[in-house]
């Protein structure tokens, strides 16, 4: 399939969020022009043009270099003189996921990204080794004692491989593909399998009025890739109670595990969630295929509302944060070796004018929507998905067995006809053979 032919499946947002990242300047375009301007700027006709509004090529510039997708969020220090170090730290072993600021130089942090973990990372380091924001890097240091920090002086492994061993494009000169091969789940998720497949590159939407059932639904999608040798997992906790952060932590320790509290303060958790997506699309630079899951969007909204000085009750709404939430979403992919798939949570039960925005912008985003029945939840249902209303566009390409297609279209047809029960639908796909649950919905 071209890319002309594949953009073409694009929606009209969709088009411009991906000009946006190629540094192009989406306002007011048609989709046929959207799809020209992308078309020449990867072919090198055409440079992107500047736009009035935070000068999108630059961006991508920076992206390329391994710096953010999001300008507007405040890094961990302005300059090195904020840096104060830590004494504790041994110069012989250090690691860390790598922050590289504006001017060239860069951040070893843990995973709580304070400024006492961390470890000073000079500019020819990076530029020597090739490194990006988000890459996790092991190596040696020495101690400057007249700044009491540790500098790194040699990088032992980047992503656990030797470095400059993979070569790598940036991730968004990348081309965009339609996701073609499906993540399989099985467990209690085997019936979402089957009726809304989740492909490698997919954007998910996750709806849902109850945290709680957002929470099942995350532990279940967890246990399900634990088993998945082919994925690389990152789940990231925006706001979250910190008890909640210790028990995903226990629980799922093969995870990325990168989270904020609701007791930080808003700028770190914007902060964070820039290195958790940086960390992201590193790895599926290097050929891994990713999947991040966001818990949630709408919280990781409220924080960058908070960075703009605004809160998710205002009726003022901050289109740059809606923005930066959509870039992130956005990001999702398959791309020739690799992918990304995002699975973002939303609470639907949030009237707030910002979030009935975001919501809206999401779901034109996505190219898969997952709506979880608080009801079922309610009676001990589990995974209590609305069959109906849950879909994968292009669910084909991931399917592909035609017994498998025509037991979408049955289940779907039957559910609108009400010939059977979202319930009664889910026991019989994930209890008989598809055949007999064809022949038995369709009389």
């Amino acid at each position: 399939m071209s890319n002309f032919e594949t953009l073409q499946k694009y929606t009209i947002a969709e088009l411009r969020v991906t000009l946006s990242n190629l540094g192009g300047a989406p306002n007011n375009k048609k989709k046929n022009e959207l799809i020209d301007e992308i078309l020449k700027i990867q072919s090198g006709e055409i440079s992107a043009k500047r736009s009035n509004r935070g000068r999108p090529s630059e961006r991508t510039k920076r992206a390329e270099n391994g710096e953010y997708y999001f300008t507007g969020v405040k890094p961990s220090f302005a300059t090195l003189n904020d840096f104060t170090g830590d004494t504790a730290l041994t110069p012989e072993s250090c690691s860390g996921y790598l922050e590289i600021l504006s001017d060239g130089y860069g951040f070893l942090h843990k995973e709580s990204f304070q400024k006492e973990s961390s470890v000073y990372v000079p500019l020819p380091v990076i530029k020597v080794n090739g490194l990006r924001t988000g890459d996790y890097i092991e190596g040696s240091g020495k101690l400057l004692k007249d700044k009491h920090i540790i500098e790194l002086s040699a990088v032992e492994s980047v992503n656990g491989h030797a470095p400059n061993a993979i070569k790598r494009l940036s991730f968004l000169q990348e081309e965009p593909l339609c996701p073609s091969e499906q993540i399989v789940l099985g467990g209690d998720l085997s019936v979402l399998d089957k009726i809304a497949p989740i492909g490698m590159g997919q954007r998910v939407a996750l709806l849902s009025k109850s945290t709680r059932q957002i929470k099942d639904f995350t532990c279940a999608t967890l246990d399900a890739l634990s088993k998945n040798q082919s994925v690389k997992t990152i789940l990231y906790l925006a706001d979250e109670r910190p008890e909640q952060v210790s028990f995903y932590k226990s629980a799922y320790p093969f995870a990325e595990l990168f989270y904020s509290t609701f007791d930080k303060e808003p700028e770190y958790r914007a902060h964070v969630a820039e290195i958790a997506f940086a960390r992201a699309t590193a790895l599926a630079e290097e050929g891994n295929n990713v999947v991040i899951i966001v818990n949630t969007l709408t919280k990781l909204l409220k924080a960058l509302l908070g960075a703009g000085g605004l809160y998710v009750a205002d009726t003022a709404v901050s289109q740059r944060a809606v923005s930066a939430v959509l870039r992130y979403f956005g990001l999702a992919r398959s791309i020739k070796n690799g992918s990304l798939t995002v699975i973002g949570a939303i609470s639907t039960d949030i009237d707030a004018v910002a979030c009935q925005i975001l919501n809206s912008e999401v779901l034109q985003l996505a190219n898969s929507k997952i709506v979880l029945d608080a009801l079922l939840f309610e009676d001990g249902f589990t995974p209590a998905v609305d069959l109906l209303n849950s879909f994968t566009e292009d669910y084909e390409l991931l399917l592909k067995d035609k017994t498998a297609i025509n037991l979408v279209r049955a289940v779907k047809k039957a559910l609108r006809g009400l010939a059977v029960t979202n319930q009664q639908a889910a026991d019989m796909i994930t209890t008989l053979p598809e055949e007999e649950v064809i022949n038995k919905l369709n009389g």
